[in-house]
């Protein structure tokens, strides 16, 4: 007796970018990979122009007046 079944697989959003680089061959190397992985990290970080650190040093850059 021969069962046959269709394995069901869902992709999370996004995934289409995923395999779209690998069928590129876009990760062929772990050099490449990690060059992929951190341009993808520099674009989650603001610009350079963008401080995001000063709401946690309380910076006022001219008093107001009172």
């Amino acid at each position: 007796m021969t069962i046959s079944t269709t394995p069901s697989i869902s992709l999370q959003p996004g995934a289409e970018a995923v395999l779209t680089a690998v069928a590129h061959r876009q990760f062929a190397t772990p050099q490449a990979y990690r060059l992929q992985l951190a341009a993808a990290h520099m674009l989650l970080i603001g610009g350079f122009d963008e401080l995001i650190c000063l709401d946690n040093l309380q910076f006022e850059p001219f008093p107001l007046p009172d």
